[in-house]
């Protein structure tokens, strides 16, 4: 379905050995409701790779960029929970953003998603963005199976302030990026359109950084908006 808000956190990454599980609790049972009670957090939604090895994603609705560089966010990233501190150096190879919801389209949440993170070419970004916006996402959307097509982008104020949790995460906020994810009832109906992107990236000289398919784990949405 159409993303809830104007801004999203995407962040990815993999367990440490053995920590698979436990991350999975974290989340589900502090992180997430956590982030909800935040003034501006809509709706926060948990994936895990389908390949195994507990790689996962995780996707927070917000109802704009402020809300990431407000102060009620950041003093809560500013005073990590004691199981927060333990479980986030478990966290590697951590990619994570502050996007701007660029086109949402689609109805209802799809069990699968397929997330795609891409570094434009400076010079024919605008171009992909509206091939993107009106050609293959409302086509993507429009097939059977597929439930929903998002494009998140940059804002214009990428930069965030330094804090505790990022101190304890091993890895960065990426800068730059753009994210295209599609959402549909299972693997099979989001394969053909991986590499009709793939594809499409590479036509306007767009950088693919990575390519992933997740399936749901959790999902939850704040109590008030």
């Amino acid at each position: 379905m159409a993303l809830k808000g104007g801004a999203a956190l995407a962040w990815w990454w993999r367990p440490g050995a053995g920590r698979a599980a436990a991350v999975d609790a974290w989340h589900i049972g502090e992180h997430i409701p956590e982030r909800m009670r935040i003034a501006g957090f809509i709706r926060g939604r948990r994936y895990t790779a389908w390949e195994g090895g507990g790689a996962g994603f995780m996707l927070y609705e917000a109802r704009s960029l402020d809300v990431f560089h407000g102060d009620a966010y950041l003093a809560r990233l500013n005073d990590p929970t004691p199981l927060t501190r333990r479980m986030l150096p478990s966290l590697l190879d951590a990619r994570r953003a502050a996007l701007e919801v660029g086109t949402s389209l689609g109805r209802g949440i799809g069990g699968c998603m397929l997330t795609h993170t891409l570094e434009p070419d400076a010079h024919r970004a605008d171009d992909l963005r509206r091939r993107l916006a009106c050609g293959l996402l409302p086509l993507a959307v429009a097939r059977p199976g597929i439930s929903g097509a998002h494009l998140l982008v940059p804002g214009p104020d990428e930069a965030g302030a330094e804090t505790e949790e990022g101190r304890l995460r091993r890895g960065a906020d990426r800068a730059g990026e753009w994210a295209v994810l599609l959402e549909g009832a299972d693997r099979a109906a989001l394969r053909p359109l991986a590499g009709e992107l793939m594809e499409e990236v590479q036509r306007w000289g767009a950088r693919t950084i990575a390519s992933d398919m997740y399936r749901l784990l959790y999902e939850l949405e704040a109590d008030e908006v």
